[in-house]
């Protein structure tokens, strides 16, 4: 996946308006670059969990974003530098 040029998020995983569990993706081999913020994840009442493994997320105005009930989790095989946030992944993952 490219996600480049885009005036909100390159990459958004929310969980609106569904009733029932949670929602999860998992985001890799990608690059994500020159968007307003690339990944932004959050979950209305459950849970909204993206798993990135492989991306390249650079020259964005926010790298990787969280809101409430989302959750980010990195394979640490990720490059997420040179934005005007990078952000911070809420923890790590094993991919299988």
């Amino acid at each position: 996946m490219v996600g480049s040029s885009n005036l909100s998020a390159g990459t958004t995983l929310s969980k609106r308006n569904i009733a029932g569990g949670s929602v999860a993706a998992t985001i890799g081999n990608s690059t994500l670059v020159r968007n307003a913020t690339s990944v932004y994840v959050q979950g209305a009442g459950a849970a909204a969990v993206a798993r990135l493994t492989n991306n390249l997320i650079a020259g964005n105005g926010v790298g990787i974003q969280s809101g409430a009930n989302g959750s980010i989790l990195t394979s640490q095989s990720n490059t997420i530098e040179g934005n005007g946030t990078d952000g911070a992944a809420g923890g790590n993952y094993a991919p299988k």
